[in-house]
């Protein structure tokens, strides 16, 4: 482990236990046992396997949600922020891999160059509307598909919303790429301009899905946060 990793972790775990200290007030009947556990399944993870970074987030997903303070909405910034770069770029990098991929398989295989036509007037309108059926459709099935091998709790809602998003997110992609190659064409090839307005579909899905994913992580957090008041009320 370097010296920025080790001071990394020390900041990420003062973060931490700052944010534990802050739901011990909230939760003073609670033991510390119980409260880890209540973290760890706010994030959706057990005990045993939750990282740090997760219990984090989870914490100050849930401070923010009962009492705010100044200090708990100062620790927070850091980590949504970072957690909605890092999803907007993984979002990038996978559609425009994923389009790069698609046109080097479709040249070998069927030997059709996708853009290889000069884009411009009726061709490039006809182009940008096949493009972005076919974005669509593709997405459509991907988020399909997604939806319902990974969704939780509910597959068929989990996969409905992946078709609704994957179709949006192939449509702009699609209808993206031709204008975008059109404009720069005099200065940058065909494969890097698309991959470009793919990459910027993929960047709006990313943050798009974090923020469906905080909505989700926050009524399970609530939920959860009820169901274990209302456990502790019992004993």
């Amino acid at each position: 482990m370097t010296g920025d990793d080790f001071a990394m972790n020390n900041q990420l775990r003062a973060e931490l236990l700052a944010a534990i200290a802050e739901l011990c007030q909230q939760y003073p009947d609670w033991r510390l046992g119980q409260l880890i556990a209540s973290v760890a399944g706010w994030a959706d993870q057990g005990v045993w396997d939750v990282e740090d970074e997760q219990l984090l987030e989870a914490a100050l997903l849930h401070l923010q949600q009962s009492v705010p303070s100044p200090r708990s909405r100062k620790l927070a910034r850091g980590p949504r922020l970072s957690a909605a770069i890092g999803w907007g770029v993984a979002g990038a990098v996978a559609t425009s891999a994923g389009w790069l991929v698609g046109l080097a398989l479709t040249r070998a295989l069927l030997g059709v160059a996708v853009l290889g036509a000069p884009l411009e007037g009726r061709v490039l309108a006809e182009t940008t509307v096949v493009l972005a059926v076919i974005g669509a459709v593709c997405g459509l099935l991907a988020g399909g598909v997604a939806g319902l091998l990974l969704g939780e709790p509910s597959r068929i809602g989990a996969g409905l919303l992946g078709a609704i998003g994957g179709a949006a997110v192939g449509a702009l992609g699609g209808g993206l790429s031709p204008p975008l190659v059109a404009a720069t064409a005099v200065w940058l090839p065909a494969e890097v301009s698309s991959a470009a307005a793919w990459g910027l579909a993929g960047l709006v899905a990313g943050f798009v899905g974090y923020g469906c994913r905080k909505v989700l992580v926050s009524d399970a957090s609530q939920e959860y946060c009820e169901a274990a008041d209302a456990s502790a009320k019992r004993r």
